[in-house]
């Protein structure tokens, strides 16, 4: 049932992440990093992390970069501990 879960988070976190960032080339109004913190947090960080890499986009601003590497950490953390 967890990874059902994280599917279904991942993608949803993955497509506001790739809005966002054609949004930030249109220069558009952003989804705001709170709410994708928000995401990450409720599972959505293994794919935000990857697409931060694949398509550069949140990975020169340092705080959004440590705060999602944060949440990665605790999320493998309860994956290989709690599951």
């Amino acid at each position: 049932m967890i990874f059902e879960y994280l599917v279904v988070i991942n993608v949803f976190a993955g497509l506001c992440f790739l809005i966002d960032k054609i949004k930030a080339v249109n220069k558009d109004v952003r989804i705001s990093e709170f709410f994708l913190h928000i995401l990450e947090f409720l599972g959505g960080v293994f794919s935000i992390v990857v697409l931060m890499l694949l398509i550069r986009h949140k990975n020169r601003k340092g705080s959004f970069y440590i705060i999602s590497y944060l949440i990665f950490i605790i999320w493998v953390f309860l994956l290989f501990n709690f599951s």
